[in-house]
């Protein structure tokens, strides 16, 4: 059965229909949380927040979106709760992927030293921008996309990436000033 006719059954009340699309996307949506608050008991909480959010606002999906897009945006909202009742916490650091092989130990030194100044200087930026950066680049989602995800337009969407990429080259050419003795 494809994924419109479950949306159609779901929303008219089918339990197994909306089982299926929450087996279909819990895995990444589970990931996609996990990555932004770093704990597996609080992921598993906003993952099930997420779905039944979803079940209950499922009369409302238009299909504007993909059904994967439209459940991102409300993980994105309900992290964005938990964060506010936590008082602010702070969004985690992207993990940028380095190229794999088997680096020596040099390289292996350097490339979690990069990993480790890449992450800091994103948390560093502003929250919209770091959260622009996580879709774009963690996510590799569209700007049009970004823009659904968020809340905002597209040229918000290029406007946020682009700053932000430009304050992370200042952030990452400072922090390598600082350690050149």
């Amino acid at each position: 059965m494809d994924e419109g006719t479950l949306i159609r059954r779901a929303s008219a009340g089918d339990r197994q229909a909306f089982g299926v699309l929450v087996r279909s996307h819990q895995e990444p949506i589970y990931r996609w949380i996990f990555r932004r608050v770093r704990d597996e008991e609080t992921a598993r909480d906003l993952t099930q927040e997420t779905f039944l959010r979803g079940l209950r606002g499922l009369a409302g999906f238009r299909g504007d979106a993909a059904f994967g897009t439209w459940l991102r945006t409300i993980a994105t909202n309900v992290v964005r709760s938990h964060a506010r009742r936590e008082a602010g916490a702070a969004t985690q650091p992207l993990d940028p992927e380095l190229p794999s092989g088997d680096p020596g130990p040099d390289a292996a030194l350097l490339q979690d030293r990069v990993r480790n100044e890449l992450a800091e200087a994103v948390e560093r930026l502003p929250p919209r921008q770091r959260e622009v950066v996580m879709l774009r680049i963690h996510e590799d989602l569209s700007y049009a996309d970004i823009a659904r995800a968020t809340g905002g337009t597209e040229n918000a969407a290029k406007v946020n990436f682009h700053h932000a990429i430009k304050r992370l080259r200042i952030l990452l050419n400072a922090s390598r000033t600082q350690r050149v003795p």
